[in-house]
């Protein structure tokens, strides 16, 4: 395998959708680029005001699956 194949392949070997000429989804913030638009639009939300926020330790989070994950690990610890 030369390099130039090396940086077209993902940890699993195999080469991306993006790589291999499929629709890609790109941000227009940052120009990550997506093979899935539910991916770009839930990476949007990146860049964004992060509005949900833990009452415990006040850290912020942009998408409120994240602030719950967070939180179970507050809850863990008083147990």
């Amino acid at each position: 395998m030369n390099d130039s194949n090396a940086k077209q392949t993902t940890p699993t070997g195999k080469v991306s959708k993006a790589k291999k000429g499929k629709p890609v989804h790109v941000c227009s913030e940052c120009q990550k680029v997506y093979t899935r638009a539910e991916h770009l639009r839930r990476h949007q939300a990146s860049h964004q005001e992060r509005q949900f926020k833990c009452p415990v330790c006040q850290r912020r989070f942009h998408r409120k699956d994240l602030l719950e994950s967070h939180y179970k690990r507050h809850e863990e610890e008083t147990d």
